[in-house]
């Protein structure tokens, strides 16, 4: 009877094991399978993006506004303002979340246009830290407002279209970020130098610099 009910065992151990194995072989085709296909939506998506006239038409005058900006003067109490923000409401989210005190002076803007664009659409942005998006314009009369004021809200409606989290325009000669949607703090910099030239979306711009050609 002990030598029947191990064989037993044994087998249905066996047969147990090998369905397990087949079971968790399908499942991993099938999470693989769905990983592809996010991966190949979301080129296309990327790619009608990128080709459609509200995106091609935004990234040129928002590069060209840019541009305009390089070199404007950024009043000290603007200056102060932005420092403000940085140190009232940026850094203590992300020492909370990091468990490490930060310096005020890295985090803030390296360029005249990035602290002035960050001044007029963040530290004086009246909407919550998660929703600066919904700022339509800057009363600064400047082109760049202009621009923004046109095409904000074609490109905010992209987001929910598409599912994205966030939006980026960047110009690709110099690697500025002209334009993002949610306002978040690298908003306005670039991506060729400076604290943020590490992250992801400073290597996946040195990858395009290199190969720009479409597709």
């Amino acid at each position: 009877i002990a030598v029947v009910a191990s064989l037993n065992y044994y087998s249905c151990y066996q047969t147990l094991k090998s369905a397990v194995f087949s079971h968790l072989t399908s499942v991993r085709a099938s999470r693989a399978d769905q990983i592809e296909q996010l991966f190949e939506r979301v080129r296309l998506e990327t790619v009608a993006i990128a080709s459609g006239n509200v995106a091609i038409d935004a990234s040129r005058q928002f590069i060209d506004a840019y541009r305009k900006l390089d070199g404007v003067r950024v009043e000290p109490d603007m200056d102060a303002a932005l420092r403000q923000f940085y140190q009232q409401t940026f850094a203590p989210a992300l020492e909370q979340e990091t468990g490490r005190t930060v310096e005020i002076d890295s985090l803030l803007p390296e360029t005249p246009a990035a602290r002035y664009l960050q001044y007029q659409y963040i530290a004086k942005n009246p909407f919550p830290m998660t929703e600066k998006g919904g700022m339509l314009r800057a009363d600064d009369a400047s082109d760049y407002s202009r621009v923004h004021e046109a095409f904000h809200p074609a490109l905010r409606r992209l987001l929910p279209t598409f599912g994205f989290g966030g939006l980026y325009l960047i110009d690709i000669e110099t690697g500025a970020i002209v334009y993002s949607e949610g306002k978040r703090p690298d908003f306005a910099t670039r991506l060729s130098d400076g604290r943020f030239a590490r992250t992801h979306l400073g290597d996946l711009f040195r990858r395009v610099q290199r190969a720009p050609e479409r597709g």
